[in-house]
């Protein structure tokens, strides 16, 4: 089978391209970035979801079976700075890519990265049919290619969604919450920072492990028909009971370091987002294994295992 995944270079885009070439699939990888050359898994496939002609070419080219679009403006924050080219990647281009599969694979698969921010400061715990109220740009942009999903789904294109709640790993990149507070406390330790800037710590996320939750997308487009389902551990933490519980495995205490950062604070914050996966237990059997704090104990481990001594009895198991 031929699949084609954009974003293949972020963390979702790297696990679903390594568990699809085991499984034997045929991966390309949509890239834009002309100093990526090659892939750990799978062929480059050169585009950009911001251009159509690009988008079109790469889909007649591949013809491919499966399309997993998981390219995106990925961070919150940056979206408030460009709103534009957020609306254009994360919206517009699910429809550059629908309108390819129409015109030269119609009976592709696609899947469709949307995200637990679609729900907005709503009521937790969130599932499928629980109300969208999306409040920054990033969430707009996610919500436009959910509805899209869901009109071309009408239309006869098999288009699923996934709405994944928060997923880490050592991929993820620094910009985002755990990774953050992770590398903060080290450079702490080391003497490398001096403090740490911090925006809202009352908020509560729902975390979960970023491989787990990609063998979940592929459930996703194994099943029988196309459809929505949120995947999501049911627990969510406080960033400031994240950052105190991070800080404590390196044997210091978060509160003497941070600070708060006014422009690390957003516009518009969600209380908490925390996920409802009932549906997709029972419908493609996907469950979860660890919770958040066995993710960031694994996390330390796998940045910086050589500088922690003692891991508060958490057994670790690094990320594949």
């Amino acid at each position: 089978m031929r699949i084609l995944i954009t974003g293949v270079c972020g963390q979702d885009g790297y696990y679903l391209s390594r568990q699809l070439a085991e499984e034997g699939h045929d991966v390309y990888g949509l890239v834009h970035r002309q100093k990526v050359q090659e892939l750990p898994y799978g062929r480059i496939v050169r585009g950009d979801l911001a251009d159509t002609s690009s988008i079109f070419n790469a889909v007649e080219q591949v013809k491919p079976h499966e399309i997993y679009n998981m390219g995106a403006v990925c961070h919150v924050q940056y979206s408030y700075q460009h709103p534009e080219l957020t609306l254009d990647i994360n919206g517009t281009g699910l429809v550059r890519i629908l309108e390819a599969v129409k015109r030269f694979t119609p009976s592709a698969k696609v899947y469709q990265a949307s995200t637990s921010e679609l729900f907005g400061p709503g009521t937790p715990p969130f599932d499928e049919d629980s109300p969208m109220n999306p409040v920054s740009p990033y969430a707009i942009a996610k919500h436009n290619a959910h509805q899209i999903a869901r009109i071309y789904r009408k239309m006869g294109i098999w288009v699923s969604c996934g709405i994944l709640f928060n997923h880490v790993s050592p991929l993820s990149g620094t910009e985002f919450i755990m990774n953050k507070l992770i590398k903060s406390a080290y450079g702490v330790q080391s003497g490398e920072i001096a403090a740490v800037p911090i925006g809202n710590l009352t908020a509560k996320r729902d975390f979960g492990c970023a491989p787990e939750y990609c063998d979940g997308i592929i459930r996703i487009m194994r099943h029988t028909e196309p459809l929505d389902l949120v995947l999501s551990t049911g627990v969510s933490v406080s960033i400031a009971e994240l950052a105190a519980f991070i800080f404590d495995r390196f044997d210091l205490q978060f509160e003497e370091w941070a600070y708060l950062d006014e422009d690390l604070v957003r516009p518009v914050d969600i209380p908490e987002l925390r996920g409802d996966s009932t549906k997709a237990v029972s419908l493609i059997g996907w469950k979860h294994y660890k919770l958040w704090d066995e993710i960031a104990v694994d996390l330390i481990e796998a940045f910086y295992g050589e500088y922690v001594n003692t891991l508060g009895g958490y057994r670790c198991r690094s990320f594949c």
